[in-house]
């Protein structure tokens, strides 16, 4: 299964930007800098993505949570879990 997320990027940080789910942080800097700013984009992660950096999926207290730097801006249209579809990429593990 695949995390994916319809959103929009309105603004992008100087920071890094990472997506946690099930308490695993992944670094999701690259494809938000690869967006174009005002476009909408679909984003696919493999849930093992999570499992790997660490999240625990037998017992999720937070099932997502975003962080950025300063300036990020984002509209978040939906946030689903679907079967998997194309062999997706894990993005790098956050280590903060």
């Amino acid at each position: 299964f695949e995390l994916q997320l319809d959103w929009r990027i309105d603004a992008i940080p100087g920071d890094a930007v990472t997506i946690s789910f099930a308490g695993g942080s992944l670094d999701v800097s690259s494809l938000v800098r690869a967006a174009t700013v005002g476009a909408a984009i679909e984003t696919r992660i493999p849930l093992s993505c999570f499992r790997d950096a660490g999240g625990a999926f037998d017992a999720v207290g937070t099932p997502l949570r975003m962080t950025a730097g300063k300036g990020f801006a984002t509209t978040l249209r939906s946030v689903r879990i679907v079967a998997k579809g194309l062999a997706a990429a894990c993005p790098p593990v956050s280590r903060k």
